[in-house]
Parts: C-alpha cells; sequence; structure tokens
C-alpha cells in the first residue's frame, strides 16, 4: 500500500510505503517514507510505525494528497506522475481497440477521458 503527500513550498511528491513482512510471531509491517527534506535532499527512512512515518512527512512539509469524500474515503490520491502515465496508458489501450470496438464505446472512452482530465487539471492547479 501507498500514501502519496505533497509538499506546496517545493512542489515535491513524496510517499509511505507499506511492505508486509512475516516475522516469527505472524506479520508485522514496515513503512518507509521518501520525501525531500527542506534543502531538497531526497531522503528515504525506514521506521516502525505509520505515525512516525507521517510526522517525518510533516515535519519536511508534505500533507497527504487526495480528499475525503461523503463516506470518509480518501479521493483524488494519484500524483501527476501518476496520472499522466495513466493518461499515456488509456491512450495506447484505446490505439490498440478495432475500429468497431472504438464506435461502440465511443461514449465511454470519452467520458474516461473526461474524468482523468478533471483529475490532471486538480492536480495542476495546486
Amino acid at each position: 500500500m501507498k500514501y502519496n503527500y505533497y509538499n506546496p513550498v517545493t512542489r515535491k511528491y513524496g510517499d509511505i510505503v507499506i511492505k508486509r513482512t512475516y516475522g516469527m510471531y505472524g506479520r508485522e509491517y514496515t513503512y518507509c517514507y521518501r520525501c525531500r527534506n527542506k534543502s531538497g535532499i531526497p531522503v528515504a527512512k525506514v521506521v516502525g510505525t505509520m505515525d512516525e512515518a507521517e510526522r517525518a512527512m510533516k515535519e519536511y512539509g508534505y500533507t497527504r494528497v487526495g480528499i475525503l469524500d461523503e463516506m470518509g474515503c480518501m479521493r483524488y490520491t494519484l500524483t501527476l506522475p501518476q496520472l499522466q502515465e495513466l493518461y499515456k496508458k488509456f491512450e495506447e489501450f484505446v490505439a490498440d481497440c478495432t475500429q468497431q470496438e472504438y464506435n461502440e464505446n465511443k461514449a465511454a472512452i470519452s467520458a474516461v477521458y473526461t474524468l482523468i482530465h478533471k483529475h490532471l487539471n486538480a492536480e495542476t492547479m495546486k
């Protein structure tokens, strides 16, 4: 699992990655945060708890990417590079479709493009 963060001052992304490790007492978790410190130097460190990782991200000026919806779930959590990659992959997928498939699903394809553009615009307007 990965949580994305953004620093509005440096305009850089960071993240907290949760990796599952299995110790002799069952499942354990490892939390790794990756960001840039206040002088712009990349920092990557493994810590013991999610609270420690979040505290470090806040210390370096990062806030979690996304908004809470009415159900309490985080939305708009993809970073700009992730959205750009998604757009490129979707273009490749559409280009790989036959003309008949495209014609049958034109409205759905257009709707997905519109939705990706909406998320891209929200991310670039930060």
